[in-house]
Order: structure tokens, then C-alpha cells, then sequence
């Protein structure tokens, strides 16, 4: 018994929106140590009621005391929670109606300076509204990925590395 009731404190308080994205690869980058895959991943779950929320996270977060390193730090008056698990750091926080989590505390920071704030974002870009007019109106997911970033990138080696690859055969 932990004093928490996942489905109704946790999980009751979510509301039915999720938005992921993952971060485009940084062809400058170390390579990711957590495994997860290429890019940064930011995840946002909408929640209804963030006192219940928050209650149970906290409860949740004390108690995994010593198990998991987790530091609390303020970000423009949100608690941001800090994993370091040594050879990566990741964060979460709830602000503005949503669970925000990311694999890059950074990533989570530049979620809470858009808050409140009129951003451009994927929703007003011509091409995804161009992508998303041929789906039907039921849909429950979309997956949008713009790949000219990576293509570029792609070119780019293969320009660099193409004559190397060509003399060695």
C-alpha cells in the first residue's frame, strides 16, 4: 500500500489530450547514452485537475526517496524534477494544464517560456494543414514528420564522404 491511488489520483486527473514530438538529430551530437533512439523526446499529457495530480506525484516522488536521484529546482516559478541517472538527465514538471516530460531538461525549460505566449507552432504550418486536409475528421492520431532537416544533413555527408567511400572501392 502506498498511500497513492494510481488510477484515481494519477491517471484520473489526465484528461484525453497527449502531444509528443521528438527533436530532429543533431548530426554534431554525442551519441544518445539513454538508447532511446535518435533525437530528444518531449512528451505533454493534458491534466484536468493538477492539485490531485500533483498530490500523488509528490507522494509518488517521496516515496522513491534515495532510489531515484531526483532535484527539484524552480524554472520561471514551475518545479521542474531533475532524473540524473549519472550518464543523462531528464526532467518533468506540471504547468499550464499539462504534464510536461523530456528527455532533455532544456527542452522541458523551453516548453515553460512559451507558456502564455503567442508561438508558432506545428498546428499553423501550411504543410502539416496540407497533410492533415486529405485525413478524416475521426482520426485519433496524427504523426507529421517534416524530413528536409535530415535529407539536408544526409546530403551533406554524403558529399563529405562520398569520394572517400568511392576510393576505397
Amino acid at each position: 500500500q502506498i498511500g497513492v491511488d494510481i488510477q484515481a489520483d494519477l491517471i484520473g486527473s489526465l484528461g484525453s489530450k497527449m502531444t509528443y514530438y521528438q527533436l530532429p538529430v543533431d548530426p554534431d551530437a554525442e551519441p544518445d547514452p539513454t538508447g532511446m533512439g535518435p533525437g530528444r523526446i518531449v512528451m505533454g499529457l493534458e491534466v484536468t485537475n493538477a492539485e490531485k495530480f500533483d498530490g500523488a506525484l509528490e507522494q509518488i516522488l517521496q516515496m522513491a526517496g534515495g532510489m531515484i536521484p531526483i532535484e527539484n529546482r524552480d524554472y520561471m516559478g514551475v518545479t521542474i524534477h531533475v532524473v540524473n541517472a549519472g550518464f543523462f538527465e531528464m526532467g518533468f514538471a506540471t504547468t499550464a494544464g499539462h504534464f510536461i516530460l523530456a528527455t532533455n531538461v532544456e527542452d522541458l525549460e523551453r516548453v515553460i517560456q512559451t507558456q502564455g505566449k503567442d508561438v508558432a507552432g506545428l498546428a499553423g504550418s501550411e504543410d502539416f494543414q496540407r497533410a492533415l486536409a486529405g485525413l478524416p475528421a475521426d482520426r485519433s492520431l496524427v504523426t507529421y514528420s517534416d524530413p528536409r532537416k535530415a535529407m539536408a544533413t544526409l546530403s551533406q555527408m554524403l558529399k563529405t564522404m562520398g569520394p572517400m567511400l568511392i576510393m576505397q572501392n
